[in-house]
């Protein structure tokens, strides 16, 4: 069967935190609840995108020995940390 979103949503984020945080200590910590059940290609888009980005500046422009990644939901809101 073919993966849920949410969980290609989970294995997109932890692929691309072992390639940009590569040589980083890293966390990525997306608990259950935290991403819609079912999240849309525009919400998963822009997420990833986001969390790309950060996850790059953090290891490329300030030099990060540690990072840690946190999804939750903040009422309606979806938070990225």
């Amino acid at each position: 069967p073919r993966p849920s979103p949410r969980n290609e949503f989970h294995a997109a984020v932890a692929e691309a935190a072992a390639v940009l945080l590569s040589g980083v200590e890293y966390t990525v910590d997306i608990p259950d609840g935290a991403v819609p059940p079912r999240p849309g290609l525009e919400f998963r888009r822009q997420v990833y995108l986001a969390f790309k980005e950060m996850a790059h500046n953090a290891a490329r422009h300030a030099g990060a020995k540690a990072v840690a990644v946190r999804c939750r939901r903040a009422g309606r809101r979806f938070v990225l940390e």
